[in-house]
This record gives structure tokens, sequence and C-alpha cells, in this order.
């Protein structure tokens, strides 16, 4: 159970599950509104909705095709596996992972941002922070056109 303090002092009991579905409300433009200040660039409305396809197709080899979580995917950034490299926007505190999109841009791995970690879910994941989707010709076509999204996505610096 999850303690929220309320208005009044009142506390309110929730599971971890009512939290989630909460958060699973919110459009996106309040999504958006939550995340960090170095979240950029964000992925939009469109390319939010290809991603998840992606990660849907990908994730039915979970060891083949992905990387997710912090440890695993620095470790593949580190053995220079080329893949997609997704971050949650609204991760606090941001020091956790506000070194990847360095590397990405030092090892020429594509990478954006999106606006929760309930959107890196799908199939077997959960959710993670931090997702690495490798190419596959299973689903290269859904691949290529995320790719051609992040590549025409303004970095707005």
């Amino acid at each position: 159970m999850t303690k929220i303090t309320g208005e009044n002092n009142q506390d309110l009991e929730m599971s971890v599950a009512e939290a989630n579905d909460v958060e699973g409300e919110l459009s996106y433009e309040e999504r958006l509104a939550r995340c960090t200040e170095i979240a950029k660039p964000m992925s939009s409305k469109k390319t939010l909705g290809r991603i998840r396809k992606l990660i849907k197709k990908a994730s039915k080899d979970v060891k083949g095709n992905l990387a997710y979580g912090t440890k695993s995917v620095q470790s593949a950034l580190r053995k220079d596996v080329k893949g997609i490299v997704l971050i949650d926007g609204s991760l606090r505190p941001i020091d956790t992972l506000c070194h990847l999109p360095g590397v990405c841009e030092e090892k020429n791995i594509p990478y954006i941002y999106v606006t929760c970690n309930t959107d890196l879910a799908g199939g077997k994941i959960s959710r993670s922070h931090v997702m690495l989707i490798k190419p596959n010709p299973d689903y290269q076509e859904a691949y290529d056109k995320v790719l051609e999204d992040i590549k025409t996505t303004p970095l707005d610096y």
C-alpha cells in the first residue's frame, strides 16, 4: 500500500496498481507538463504511438531484441550495441540518467525521450526508465518508422 497525504493532513491509502491507474488517465499534455527540463528531444503523440507498437513487437523476444533498465542499457552501450534508446522524461532525480544522451550522441545512437515510464511498457515488460531496442527483421518496418520520426524531431535546445 502507498500512503498519500491529502488536504487537511488526511492519509489516503492506495495500492500501487491504483496509483498507476491515476497516472494512466492523464492526457499527453498533462504527462508532458510533468517532464523534466532536460527531456529534449521529446517524442510527439504520433511518435509515441509508434514507439508503443514497436515495443510490443520487440517484446516477443525480450532477451534478443531489448535491453531495459539502467544497468543493462549502459552495459549494452559500452559494448557498442546498435539500436534506438528510449528515455523516461519524467524521471526524478534527473541525475540518474542525464549522462545517457551524451553517450548516445558520442556513439551515434539515436535517442528520444518519452513522457513517462508507463510509455516504456508493453508485452512482458512492466515498466522501465530507459530502454534500448535493437534492430530485427521481424519488426524492421516499425523500427524504421520510429527511427525516421526520431531523425525529424527537433532538438529544441
